[in-house]
């Protein structure tokens, strides 16, 4: 039997066919199908669709413009046209692929025209070829057969040459037959996937489409062309296939029980069609034509190209290759005759220059990609070609390549000013090309969106398709503008976030600090784009170029380095034959996340070595290829440093513990004990009231006194004598102090007292002990810490596939915000920043003058933070500038946005290591409890809602336009608070920040459970304390968190400005009053009795710094060298904030900015 002959082996046809008249009588075939139904389903929804869809779909065709194939969204139903499922007008189109019948792969179009009432012809042509690959083979056609099966005409084509022409095919498939010359009115025309074949065409026959014949009867007189829309597709239909391919070819094949079990697993088949393949590369399909939502009587065809209205001929043969190279060369040509002409004459037209670069330079090669990437993508999957993709994906990088050096060029960018991506975009307002193809494609099938496939016409004309393909539904432009808006700010906001938090790190580390994981470690430089850095200040646009700078300039070598020496890894015993061999050794990371455990074994054994490179010998010149060799000896015992520490700390904690056990007791110690009290009590007071009434004279230093005091006990009682001290200074001295009621008095006894338990040769045993357990700790945590690799897992690069299916992808990190955060709580401290003393600058007088900065200080008024403070400087002769920042105060210089001049001469104050404390109230609107109590039944007002949670920190998804602005906002506000709090730990001072306290329920929002905070947290100086403001005067409980750095008094500094005997209030401070003004506008600011003890506790703590010799003095000529503005920009933000306007009001968090959008 002939292999081409496939046809027989599904039916054995009639010797000769029978004429088409005979047709007429058999039963209709055609019928709303399954996926008919699920499509007007679809349609049927199109009301509720709003910027939320809009915003999923551009992600969605962003994700199928890459090849990637995507699970989908209920909003989309998961219905989508196919490229192996076609409605044309009329008719329904099916085709399977890779069927295995009897040993022999073939596929299968089956056309179905419905026959109208009161027409005489109507064809139901089933084409079986054999498998598309096939076609590759330049051979003869060698046979045709025709014939009939139940009652309906078919046609059987084997192999085709690799140059054909229209009458092979028509040949082929019998057009004697079909189209007889007695009737002069059917309309025959051949199609090769896209492209109709032309009388007298050769052309060549490369990627296997199918060729089918169309047989036009009753052609309307006005077809409407203009408005017939396209939709390329979405989702795979692989799964309706599947059940409808065994059903339609019962209906229409009498097929052999035999056949039953190759039908009944169509899609198991290896090669290019199978189920991984397409899944891989996505289902990308081009040829897919919105017809009726039922298949009425009707066999008038019309072929719609879906690329009419972009720019391409239905004619045009397709292309397996967008024209990106040479429509990126003409717009690269355009784009330096507008910025010759424009550009470099006009500094402030960059928007103006970008708008004209997206339209003119950039609109035709976006069209051409939007356009024609479906149809490589689809040929690349048809045919099996999974490398073809890579292609693709390369073409794509190019085009970015393009957009991005304009964009830079547009931005007067410096050569070697380093930016990520993402604020690129940002700074000139745009989006990604990715984006911006899936907005062109959106916007093309608008009409498709809103109206949906085209319904049944029950009369003979168009009158209400037109009707309805022109009645207004949705805003569909403002929609995508909607839509595409919110997606670049919310990847504004979390370019903002990554930044902030890259920012304070970087910050942290001027100052002595490090982490383990550092940031490249838990993040891999994947997915958070940040500049490659180097801590002299320079910056390189790749890793390796950070990595040639370090070695060269400052000679830092990789982890492996210390380990080198030779060929032979010193852990395994194995010779690589050359040390460039043995460094990827040692820097190998298996793909599961485990350990390297060479590199494990000799950075915990501590072990180095001189480096000593080893080449190859000659005429090995292919070492890499060659095994190892295994070294003979035994493997050396080396063994972890934690572990052998363990042991010294362990021994050392014994000896000590029996030392503090081991000291002698007098035989009367509790009288001896009462009396060495009594004698400490009555002189420490004689020392107190000679020291309040200023009159100390002659008297001997009290430390010195205490020591006579309990040498009287006898030397070889010398420990008891000081555990009698230190009990007495816990118990009795609080009770001294308390009498004396006096703060200055309390200060210097605790001072004095501190001092003199240091000096007890006791105590040095117990701070001995302290660290001996610390350090035991810290040993032990690291024999229970799991291991983790020295290197960053690299995932998506290992291999062709991989590269393949990450290379394009666009995640959102907005949505990802959650996995972000929980990434970013993996950095620990591993080194705290080295110790910084609080800054004063030096006057002219001599007198020393501390900067203070109160920001987000609202209005100034009487008995404000600020009032209390300058009463404080005067009551005790301290020189202060106070900085009250706020646009409460000025709408310029205490404007404390990011992008504000006044915020970067602040940052650079703080960089510069200028302000000695900072009290910050960070607006705290975003963060509100109060928007997560539903509104009363009788409200008529807006009623704001949740705008962030415990998981979207940084934003719920489904925000508004204006709800995004503010969380931007806020979202800025928190993180400047946190960067203030970074610098003062690396370069000194005090700070205090104020903000609700932490809510119960885990999964609302608070500053307080941000990763960064936390960071902050685990410093020794840094706590955080809850108070409620009640105490001090608040109308309400109103719970608020203090974080303070470096004020170990704040909570008793606060205390003294206590009401006394208060009530707790009764009011709620949710909702609104009787005047319909929400009450928490009313606690913004802080009550005057909370601002006179936060003002106390500042002064309190520069008092002690100042006596304690914990300042430094700033260099007032040096910083007028380097930045000899700043001092009068701060003379100017203080004499903003002397005035006190009562009658100002306070505005809100939320100020509308300009954003561009």
């Amino acid at each position: 039997m002939d292999e081409h002959m496939v046809a027989s082996q599904l039916v054995q046809p009639t010797a000769d066919a029978v004429p088409v008249e005979e047709h007429l009588a058999q039963p209709p075939l055609a019928g709303e199908s399954p996926f008919t139904r699920q499509l007007h389903g679809l349609w049927d929804q199109q009301a509720v669709i709003g910027p939320a869809h809009i915003e999923r779909l551009l992600t969605v065709y962003t994700w199928y413009l890459e090849g990637r194939y995507v699970p989908f969204h209920d909003e989309c139903r998961e219905v989508v046209l196919g490229n192996d499922f076609w409605l044309w007008e009329g008719a329904i189109i099916h085709r399977w692929r890779d069927y295995i019948l009897d040993g022999v792969d073939v596929d299968f179009v089956v056309v179905t025209p419905a026959p109208p009432s009161g027409t005489e012809i109507a064809e139901v042509h089933i084409i079986v070829y054999q498998n598309i690959a096939a076609f590759e083979h330049p051979s003869l056609i060698t046979s045709f057969d025709n014939g009939v099966l139940r009652g309906a005409p078919y046609t059987t084509a084997a192999l085709l040459p690799a140059a054909v022409t229209k009458f092979d095919i028509l040949r082929c498939m019998g057009k004697d037959r079909v189209c007889p010359p007695e009737r002069p009115d059917s309309a025959c025309s051949c199609w090769y996937g896209d492209r109709e074949i032309r009388d007298g065409e050769r052309f060549a026959n490369r990627h296997g489409y199918s060729f089918c014949l169309f047989i036009q009867r009753s052609l309307p007189d006005n077809f409407w062309e203009d408005d017939m829309s396209i939709i390329e597709g979405e989702i795979d239909a692989t799964d309706f296939l599947q059940r409808s391919a065994r059903k339609q070819f019962k209906q229409n094949i009498d097929f052999e029980p035999s056949h039953e079990a190759n039908l009944s697993t169509p899609w198991t088949g290896c090669g290019p069609f199978s189920p991984e393949n397409l899944k891989e590369c996505g289902m990308a399909t081009c040829y897919n034509i919105l017809g009726q939502r039922q298949c009425q009587r009707n066999i008038s065809f019309q072929f719609m190209h879906h690329n009419k209205d972009l720019g391409r001929m239905p004619g045009e043969a397709p292309t397996t290759m967008p024209t990106t190279p040479s429509s990126l060369q003409a717009s690269e040509g355009n784009y330096v005759s507008l910025y010759l002409d424009i550009g470099m004459r006009e500094e402030d037209m960059e928007e103006d220059i970008v708008c004209l670069m997206a339209s003119l330079c950039l609109q035709p090669v976006m069209v051409i990609w939007s356009d024609d990437l479906a149809i490589p993508i689809a040929t690349a999957t048809a045919q099996g070609l999974l490398p073809r993709l890579a292609e693709l994906a390369a073409e794509l990088q190019r085009l970015r390549t393009a957009y991005h050096g304009m964009l830079r060029k547009t931005l007067r960018l410096a050569v070697d000013e380093q930016v990520t991506t993402q604020q690129l975009l940002d700074r000139a307002r745009v989006v990604d090309v990715r984006v911006r193809i899936a907005i062109d494609r959106l916007a093309y099938a608008r009409r498709v969106f809103q109206v949906g496939v085209l319904p049944a016409r029950p009369k003979g004309d168009l009158s209400d398709m037109i009707d309805l393909w022109q009645r207004d539904a949705l805003p569909w432009k403002s929609l995508l503008k909607r839509g595409l808006n919110r997606h670049r700010l919310q990847e504004e906001l979390m370019t903002e976030v990554h930044a902030a938090h890259h920012s304070s790190l970087a910050i942290l580390r001027s100052g002595g600090a490090t982490f383990s994981p550092d940031e490249s470690q838990v993040f891999g430089g994947d997915r958070i784009e940040i500049a490659h850095l180097c801590h002299c200040g320079r910056a390189f646009t790749t890793p390796q170029g950070l990595a040639l700078h370090r070695r060269v300039r400052h000679g830092e070598h990789a982890p492996e380095f210390p380990y080198v020496n030779g060929a032979t890894c010193p852990a395994c015993l194995k010779f690589l034959w050359t040390s460039n061999r043995l460094a990827m050794h040692l820097a190998y990371v298996p793909r599961n996340g485990g350990v390297n455990a060479c590199f494990a074994k000799l950075s915990k054994a501590g072990i180095t070595c001189s480096h000593e490179a080893q080449a190859a010998p000659a005429g090995f010149g292919q070492t890499i290829r060659m095994d190892c060799i295994q070294a003979a000896g035994p493997l050396q015992p080396l063994r972890a440093q934690h572990e052998i520490a363990l042991e010294k700390v362990l021994e050392e904690l014994f000896n000590t513990e029996q030392e503090l056990q081991s000291y002698s007791r007098p035989d009367d110690e509790i009288a001896l004990g009462m009396k060495i009290g009594e004698t400490l009590t009555q002189g420490t007071q004689a020392w107190m009231r000679k020291f309040c009434g200023k009159q100390l004279g002659p008297e001997p230093d009290l430390i010195d006194w205490w020591l006579n005091v309990l040498h009287t006990a006898g030397e070889e009682y010398a420990d008891w004598a000081a555990l009698v001290f230190q009990e007495w200074g816990t118990h009795l001295l609080p009770e001294l102090v308390a009498e004396a009621m006096d703060g200055e008095v309390e200060y210097v006894l605790d001072e004095l007292y501190a001092e003199a338990v240091n000096l007890l040769p006791r105590e040095a045993l117990l701070a001995r002990r302290r660290q001996l357990l610390q350090l035991r700790q810290r040993y032990e945590d690291e024999a229970a810490a799991p291991e983790v690799p020295h290197r960053a897992v690299k995932k998506g690069t290992a291999n062709v596939k991989e590269r393949l299916s990450t290379k394009q992808q666009v995640p959102s990190t907005f949505l990802d915000q959650g996995h972000w955060h929980m990434t970013f709580r993996e950095i620990q401290w591993r080194d705290l920043p080295r110790e910084a003393y609080v800054p004063y600058i030096v006057e002219q007088n001599g007198k020393p003058c501390f900067i203070i900065a109160h920001l987000f200080s609202g209005r100034r008024r009487k008995e404000d933070f600020h009032w209390w403070l300058q009463h404080y400087a005067t009551e005790y002769d301290i020189d202060l500038c106070i900085l009250s920042l706020d646009t409460a105060i000025s709408q310029s210089s205490g404007d404390l946005h990011r992008s504000a001049p006044s915020w970067r001469r602040l940052e650079q104050c703080y960089s510069l290591g200028l302000i000695a404390a900072s009290l910050l109230g960070t607006p705290c609107e975003t963060f509100s409890q109060a928007r997560y109590t539903p509104a009363p039944a009788d409200c008529q007002r807006r009623w704001p809602r949740p705008l962030r949670s415990a998981e979207f920190l940084f934003g719920l998804p489904g925000l508004s336009i204006r709800e995004l602005l503010q969380t931007q906002l806020g979202t800025g506000f928190a993180l400047q608070g946190l960067e203030v709090i970074c610098h003062h730990l690396a370069r000194g001072g005090l700070v205090v920040s104020e903000h609700p306290a932490a809510p119960a329920d885990l999964e609302r929002p608070t500053i307080w459970r941000a990763g960064l905070t936390e960071l902050l947290l685990r410093h020794p100086d840094v706590r955080l304390q809850t108070i409620c403001q009640y105490e001090w005067g608040a109308h309400s409980v109103k719970p608020t968190g203090l974080l303070g750095l470096r004020v170990p008094g704040l909570i008793g500094a606060l205390r003294t400005a206590v009401i006394p005997h208060v009530r707790k209030p009764q009011q709620a401070a949710i909702g609104c009053d009787e005047a319909g003004a929400f009450r928490t506008a009313l606690l913004k600011e802080y009550p005057p009795r909370l601002c006179q003890g936060l003002a106390w506790a500042f002064i309190k703590h520069l008092r002690a710094a100042q006596r304690g010799g914990r300042t430094r003095a700033v260099s007032r000529e040096a910083i007028l060298m380097e930045a000899g503005e700043i001092f009068g920009w701060m003379v100017e933000v203080a004499e903003a904030g002397m005035t006190i306007r009562s009658d100002a009001s306070f505005l809100p968090d939320h100020q509308p900015r300009t954003t561009g959008i």
